[in-house]
């Protein structure tokens, strides 16, 4: 299977087929925020601190386990985007 080409806030990023929009975005030097991948917190795709908008439909997706879908538009450095994962942190402290 081909590569799946997307746009990831305005570029042109390919990812493998099952690749991650956070596995792709490293890839080309983009760090979206995760507690998911340090290596001492299992996946969960709860925590929504890694979050990422879908242009198009405007739903956010967490991007540790989303995959890209062939010319989809992801933003993830957007004010829109930031106040989504600073809500989802502040929710997951107000736990602990």
């Amino acid at each position: 299977m081909s590569e799946i080409k997307f746009i990831l806030d305005g570029k042109t990023v390919s990812a493998a087929p099952g690749e991650t929009i956070m596995q792709a975005a490293k890839k080309v030097g983009v760090e979206i925020p995760a507690l998911c991948t340090n290596g001492k917190v299992s996946r969960t795709t709860s925590c929504f601190v890694c979050v990422v908008k879908d242009k198009k439909t405007g739903r956010f997706l967490p991007s540790c386990s989303a995959c890209p879908a062939e010319g989809q538009e992801i933003e993830c450095d957007t004010e829109e985007v930031t106040e989504m994962r600073r809500t989802a942190l502040g929710l997951l402290l107000s736990e602990h």
